[in-house]
């Protein structure tokens, strides 16, 4: 399994003219961290002109949403008409 895990810290800060006694308020502070994984799964061995299936799994376990994520597999020139589909062909 394959791991990326990013941090995205964001912060807010308030200021006015007014005199204000309590500055300690005027900062809030959010990290979103997202915990992206992806899992390739095959046969150990295939017979050469049969079908041979693989399963890609790609999920996040935040515990912020991971946004414009990305999956990219490379199908080798050896493997004839590849078809794919998302969700196991159930959209």
């Amino acid at each position: 399994m394959a791991d990326v895990l990013g941090e995205i810290n964001n912060t807010a800060v308030v200021n006015s003219s007014t005199f204000d006694p309590f500055l300690e308020n005027n900062t809030s502070s959010v990290d979103m961290v997202a915990d992206i994984f992806v899992v390739k799964e095959a046969p150990s061995s295939v017979v050469a002109g049969e079908e041979i299936l693989f399963t890609i799994n790609v999920g996040n376990v935040g515990p912020s949403v991971a946004r414009d994520v990305t999956l990219a597999d490379v199908i080798v020139l050896s493997v004839a008409n590849p078809v794919y589909s998302v969700n196991g062909g159930l959209d």
